[in-house]
């Protein structure tokens, strides 16, 4: 059971508003609950919207392979994927070679049309299902994802020589004039005000889904955050900042990100510190830094506070770490772009979320342990003593 008092909100937004998918009424919602919620504890509470290029899926789409053998396809639309004519597209798949997102190769086929155009594609990925993915925005081709065990069967059948038929449809539509919002918390440091430590998480979720984890959970660390601090104050500023448009591409970031460069703030924020899908116990803890000196700051404090006792050494990755986060994955990227420093706290690989969309992954709050809400908290605690900003 989650007792925390300040994980009611969670509650409230995975129970009271439900999905807040970007430009969506719900996340319009969302935004004007919490921005109440950290006034309540005494910040500097800011609530902007910002015009993006909607988008939103009109239902399931389907994917079936026609030869050389008859089967339905679990797939997930790429968001920003166009649609296909009501009666789908169909063709001969033909490869088109690997791409890289983020850390993973993936495999890139085209259903191909008979003037030889090709019409939709089909990304075979390496997860044990199918995700939803943001597509460029640019190329608006109808795309689907398929899952891990799908890309090793048309790999067979592409080495096999043995020629494939798909049929996808797929409906979505755009929208111009759609509005997402960011929630800008300030607590203003006593002793180095210009000083900005930046900490986020992200209210928007995926098509169909209540966002326990992915990212409810992340604000409730946030919120914990702000809290005690707001008894005790900072020595220097902290923004709390909750986006929207993260499953977009990161849009809200991003937005805030080059508003900071604009009025020229960006050159004071020393740290960003991300939390997003941090509160199951039973997930991959991930731990990640963008140089070696934070690096070796976040592995003493796991060791300090004990994570591989508290959330069990098989589930944290990479720890002892080896390896530093980059400009992708979530909120920190479009600050990570620009130089400023980042640690990432985050989560994934557990059961019933798999960003498909689906009805079946609805991210709810069973499994979301308090326990672990607060020891996120603490991490990020510590970590603040450890540059000066508490």
């Amino acid at each position: 059971m989650i007792k925390m008092e300040e994980l009611d909100i969670l509650r409230h937004l995975v129970t009271n508003v439900g999905t807040r998918l970007s430009g969506s009424p719900g996340e319009k919602k969302a935004a004007e609950y919490l921005a109440s919620k950290f006034s309540e504890i005494g910040l500097d509470v800011e609530l902007y919207k910002y015009r993006f290029l909607g988008w939103d899926l009109l239902g399931e789409p389907t994917l079936e392979m026609l030869t050389p053998k008859s089967e339905k396809i679990p797939c997930a639309p790429n968001i920003y994927s166009s649609s296909t004519p009501d009666e789908g597209v169909e063709g001969p798949l033909k490869y088109i070679g690997r791409i890289k997102r983020g850390r993973s190769e993936l495999d890139k086929y085209a259903i191909i049309n008979e003037e030889g155009e090709e019409e939709a594609y089909i990304i075979g990925t390496d997860q044990p299902v199918p995700r939803n993915g943001v597509r460029d925005v640019r190329f608006p081709m109808p795309e689907v994802n398929v899952a891990s065990d799908i890309k090793k069967m048309l790999a067979s059948f592409r080495r096999e020589g043995i020629p494939v038929r798909m049929r996808l449809r797929l409906k979505a539509k755009f929208d111009p004039e759609a509005y997402a919002y960011n929630v800008i918390a300030t607590l203003k440091g006593r002793k180095h005000p210009e000083r900005i430590i930046i900490m986020t998480s992200h209210m928007d979720t995926q098509i169909n889904t209540v966002g326990a984890n992915d990212d409810a959970s992340g604000i409730s660390v946030l919120f914990r955050i702000a809290k005690r601090l707001s008894k005790v104050g900072t020595s220097k500023t902290i923004k709390f900042c909750v986006f929207g448009g993260e499953e977009y591409g990161m849009y809200g970031s991003r937005h805030y990100e080059n508003r900071l460069k604009e009025t020229g703030e960006l050159s004071n924020v020393e740290l960003v510190i991300c939390f997003d899908e941090v509160g199951r116990k039973k997930q991959t803890h991930r731990f990640r830094a963008t140089n070696e000196w934070l690096r070796l700051k976040l592995e003493r404090t796991l060791e300090d506070l004990r994570a591989e006792e508290r959330l069990g050494k098989d589930l944290i990755e990479n720890f002892p770490m080896r390896w530093v986060i980059r400009a992708y994955g979530s909120d920190h990227a479009a600050f990570v772009e620009d130089g400023v420093p980042a640690i990432s706290i985050g989560g994934g690989g557990y059961d019933g979320y798999s960003h498909t969309g689906s009805s079946g992954d609805q991210d709810t709050i069973d499994g979301i342990s308090h326990e672990v809400i607060a020891y996120k908290a603490d991490i990020a605690l510590r970590l603040l003593e450890d540059v000066g900003a508490i």
